[in-house]
């Protein structure tokens, strides 16, 4: 009875594969009618717009979605938190919510705003792989974007208050470039630089979060981490850079030197700097970081060439070009 029970299957199964083998015919695959979405329920193009072809362009190198239109819960801040959430209700304030908001980027824009990207962020890659491997798999474009918060009567929201401007920012798996507006028409050299800064800066964090940007070991074996709380004049005969405030580890270490030449022309580093009457340099502009009026034992000049080849090595990255490309 057993045998008989596992033969009828097999009897089954082999005339079932005859069958479907006599009925298949192998036929040549069709493009679809219609676009096909990427990622989500979004396709592209989006429009018709010149941009839009180079749009087209920067998802087949780098295999990333660029949206400028799209829905505010696409957008999340946090795992279940939505972009959108933030609402004022003047009629009933006590219904308002305080959060991150954003306006969609103005169509009218898009191009100006794709090429401030690519040159501030994109053209600093020189590896086209590594871009196509790290950046996330959506890039959202919005007018402007940042943390509005309410004022309050008690517990009860009475006004709009403070609004906090983020040119870039990160998301769980997205990143988010905004000024896609008319402010592209005046925008300073001051605010092209801090965009630059921001846009890295973010992707740098997300990548250190993610495991994949991890500092060497020899970055941190020329300083003594056990005198947390070096003052100021004396940071730069240690190898730390005079701009770091609270208590000192390898992590805020490595940090700050990133911050301090992301943000600084090397002409700049090597200036002769100008100290206080206590020999404490300047701690906002960085001028002569390098110099050896700071830089008295050679240690920060070690860490900062560490710091070059690592990002060299790892992302194809020219660090200090980044801090060369200074808007005056």
């Amino acid at each position: 009875m057993k045998r008989f029970i596992s033969y009828l299957p097999t009897c089954a199964l082999i005339a079932s594969c005859c069958l479907v083998a006599s009925c298949y015919r192998e036929e040549q695959p069709t493009r679809s009618a219609e676009p096909e979405n990427v990622y989500s329920e979004y396709s592209l193009p989006q429009g018709n717009h010149p941009y839009d072809a180079e749009i087209m362009s920067l998802f087949e190198r780098y295999n990333t979605i660029i949206l400028y239109k799209y829905q505010p819960h696409d957008i999340y801040w946090n795992e279940d938190r939505s972009i959108g959430a933030f609402r004022w209700d003047p009629e009933n304030p006590a219904n308002s919510t305080q959060g991150y908001y954003y306006a969609p980027a103005d169509e009218a824009y898009i191009g100006e705003l794709l090429e401030l990207i690519k040159t501030k962020f994109f053209n600093h890659f020189s590896r086209q792989e590594v871009l196509r491997e790290l950046l996330p798999k959506k890039i959202f474009l919005a007018d402007t974007f940042g943390i509005r918060y309410l004022t309050w009567a008690g517990n009860i929201p009475s006004g709009l208050g403070t609004f906090y401007n983020v040119p870039v920012y990160m998301g769980v798996d997205y990143m988010l470039f905004s000024w896609g507006g008319q402010r592209l028409n005046a925008l300073t050299a001051a605010e092209k630089n801090t965009y630059k800064f921001e846009a890295f800066d973010k992707f740098f964090a997300k990548l250190a979060a993610l495991g994949k940007l991890t500092p060497p070991a020899a970055f941190s074996a020329s300083t003594d981490y056990s005198n947390a709380w070096p003052p100021t004049a004396s940071k730069g005969a240690l190898g730390v850079t005079p701009n770091q405030n609270g208590s000192l580890t390898p992590a805020t270490d490595w940090n700050a030197y990133v911050s301090v030449v992301l943000r600084t022309p090397y002409d700049m580093l090597v200036a002769q700097p100008t100290l206080s009457a206590t020999g404490a340099p300047s701690t906002s502009d960085f001028t002569g970081y390098l110099h050896p009026d700071i830089d008295a034992n050679g240690k920060i000049r070690e860490k900062y060439e560490i710091l070059l080849a690592y990002f060299q090595d790892a992302f194809g990255i020219d660090l200090q070009g980044i801090g060369n490309d200074v808007e005056q």
